[in-house]
């Protein structure tokens, strides 16, 4: 690989994890939803809408319509879904049940994530929750790490259901994604095995 190349695939590194939550920030400011209901508005109107600054808004839109997911027309000024216009709407709340789950638990370990490396835990779930252990164990203790575990589970068991089958072993109580077992079968283990230890 060209030192170029290599700039160029730093670059990318950097910046997926930003894009990740801009794209979820449109979907919880409620901007996606209004282009849904209304297929054009201009910044004004979504900022007002939305309760956010019309600047804001229009700086924040470049990204989605660089990628194609928005449209602008220069003529009248107006945003309308583009690619994202065309998403089942069960894929979609798939997608956010995973970003989501990103930005509450991948994101908030990567502040620690040197030190998690060097000691070999997990440093964030004890600077930021106080808990000594692992993410599943977390995730059974605190409120907002189970309903975003719970609701990304959610969609993956409509998914891939033949994870989630009774194992006939009657010793242990079926798996809920509200209480997640380490040892269970997942089909996100590879993706998650930075927060799952």
């Amino acid at each position: 690989m060209t030192p170029e190349a290599t700039l160029a695939r730093f670059r990318e590194c950097m910046v997926e994890s930003a894009r990740s939550v801009n794209l979820l920030s449109y979907f919880e400011l409620g901007i996606i939803d209004m282009l849904r209901e209304n297929r054009r508005m201009t910044a004004a109107k979504l900022g007002e809408a939305v309760g956010a600054k019309p600047d804001a808004v229009e700086q924040f839109l470049h990204l989605l319509v660089k990628v194609d997911f928005v449209a602008y027309d220069e003529a009248s000024g107006a945003y309308s879904l583009d690619a994202l216009a065309g998403l089942a709407e069960a894929d979609l709340q798939r997608a956010l049940a995973y970003m989501n789950m990103i930005k509450l638990v991948a994101l908030r370990e990567v502040f620690y994530l040197t030190d998690s490396v060097r000691t070999g835990t997990l440093v964030d779930l004890d600077k930021l929750y106080g808990f000594d252990g692992n993410l599943c164990g977390a995730v059974a203790e605190h409120n907002g790490l189970r309903e975003s575990w719970a609701r990304l589970m959610d969609r993956v068991v409509l998914v891939y259901p033949e994870n989630f089958k009774d194992s006939g072993n009657h010793n242990h109580r079926t798996p809920s994604p509200y209480r997640p077992s380490c040892a269970r079968r997942r089909p996100y283990n590879q993706a998650s095995s930075a927060v799952i230890r």
